[in-house]
């Protein structure tokens, strides 16, 4: 057995594991709606039938590992992707069984028959009769979130929102009504291109940006400043791919702020791997908030539905509950309960693969293109590599993203050829028997290339972004060779 043959069987079997996991947690979960209702629902009685053969399926397969010698690995592969499909499927039907009996304005009194569906006799006037201001699938969602992924000796507050973009917005808007916006406000230069836009309509000449990968120079700023509320991302989603040294600058932010100030986290690119609330000191008039995407890592490659989520420290005041339920910003019932069930291990798992996967592409990639000065790329950035400027204090981070940029020569700044590349990429995949999708986002099974940024504004420029999926070690080298070929026959 080869070294590629034996890792790839050893990528197999987490994943099998994962899908086991998935299997047998969206079964529970059906479990549980009946038992809720006290009664078994036909539609969810045929969903956990298909989840427990396809769970039987998985586990007999991983029972055989000792003989995977003898099975094609195409055929492991193909079973991998029928059940990832399967059970992506068999979540977003479960989601909406569980939630067709539902009110979203459910009653609290009936003379007949009710209309709160599995909440009948827990639903109180004004309190929790309306579901845009929260319910019970969300609680239970962010209780188990705050379980598996905060590891905080402080119990945070935790909110689903509909989606990234709508957490970030809730947070944005709550400071401003409370009147935390109503001075300076810092912003780092790389922070996502969205929420800056929004920031920058409620705070006008009030925004200053700073290099977030300069400690001393935001530092200079919070003391010149003296911002109300700071806003970072631990890992930005901008060509250069910033990565402020969080370990060093919150605490220097507490130790410089002179009155109570808010730091607003956006935590997306790197998820649970960064403990941010482990980095605020005790005793500080530094508030914290950490902001992230649901899209990405938490669906296990689904992408079945938006969410997002917020906590924040326990010391740190911000009426989140009420904010978000004036804006209207609460994630639906629905798409709650299509989230996976958060595993910390699983997860852990899965973004180790990504990091690995992204590592291994961006440095066979990176290594190609400095070879060859008349290739279409200069280079790739990627925080694992050491070109990177971060890497000095990002080598000792266990993730480093699961997505890196290809540098343009910049004689060769344009999305024409970009989108040239990418047409070549998928075809030479294709030649291959490689799967590999064009699109936005990340955190797949399944690699995606992007042209980032397009219609580029002057917060950022267009880009290519990479997105490593979760291939096995046999397709992550098929890929990182049509990578290379495609680039090979589009030179400058």
């Amino acid at each position: 057995m080869t070294d590629t043959t034996a890792q790839t069987h050893e990528d197999l079997a987490d994943d099998l594991a994962e899908l086991v996991y998935l299997a047998g947690s969206g079964a529970h979960k059906l479990a549980m709606y009946d038992k809720a209702r006290g009664k078994t629902d036909e539609d969810t009685e045929r969903l956990s039938v298909r989840y427990d053969a396809l769970r039987a399926e998985l586990e007999a397969m991983l029972a055989q590992r000792t003989t995977w010698s003898s099975i094609d690995i195409h055929k492991l592969l193909a079973l991998k992707k029928r059940a990832h499909l399967a059970l992506r499927a068999l979540h977003l039907l479960g989601a909406a069984a569980m939630s067709a009996a539902e009110w979203q304005s459910p009653s609290f009194l009936h003379s007949a028959t009710s209309q709160a569906g599995k909440y009948t006799g827990h639903v109180s006037a004004n309190i929790n009769d309306y579901q845009r201001d929260h319910h019970y699938d969300a609680k239970a969602y962010e209780h188990a979130f705050r379980s598996e992924y905060i590891t905080h000796v402080r119990t945070p507050g935790v909110s689903m929102t509909s989606s990234g973009m709508s957490a970030i917005t809730t947070v944005i808007v709550g400071l401003h009504n409370e009147g935390k916006l109503s001075g300076n406000v810092v912003v780092g230069k790389s922070s996502y291109f969205e929420y800056k836009e929004v920031l920058a309509e409620f705070c006008g000449n009030r925004l200053h940006e700073v290099d977030e990968m300069d400690v001393s120079a935001v530092i200079d700023a919070i003391t010149r400043l003296k911002p109300s509320a700071i806003f970072i991302d631990s890992l930005c989603n901008v060509e250069a791919i910033a990565v402020p040294d969080l370990s060093r600058l919150i605490p220097a932010i507490a130790n410089t702020i002179t009155a109570p100030t808010t730091l607003v986290v956006d935590n997306t690119g790197l998820g649970p791997t960064c403990q941010v609330l482990a980095m605020l000191p005790r005793g500080t008039d530094l508030g914290l908030v950490v902001v992230e995407s649901l899209q990405k890592y938490h669906q296990f490659g689904f992408d079945g539905v938006t969410g997002g989520i917020i906590w924040r420290d326990a010391g740190t005041r911000l009426n989140l509950f009420r904010h978000r339920m004036h804006l209207g910003t609460n994630i639906a019932d629905t798409s709650a309960l299509a989230l996976p069930s958060p595993n910390n291990e699983m997860l852990a798992t899965r973004m180790a693969r990504l990091g690995r996967n992204a590592t291994y592409l961006a440095t066979t990639l990176d290594a190609h293109y400095r070879a060859k000065p008349h290739m279409l790329f200069s280079h790739v950035v990627y925080p694992g590599l050491p070109s990177h400027p971060a890497y000095a204090w990002s080598k000792d981070m266990t993730f480093h993203g699961s997505f890196f940029t290809l540098a343009f020569r910049k004689f060769t700044r344009f999305p024409l050829l970009a989108q040239a590349w990418m047409r070549l990429v998928i075809h030479e995949a294709k030649q291959a028997g490689v799967d590999v999708n064009g699109g936005s986002s990340f955190g797949f099974n399944t690699t995606r290339i992007y042209l980032t940024a397009r219609h580029a504004t002057h917060s950022t420029v267009p880009f290519i972004r990479i997105s490593a999926g979760t291939e096995t070690q046999v397709e992550l080298e098929t890929l990182a060779a049509v990578l290379i070929r495609a680039t090979d026959r589009l030179t400058v």
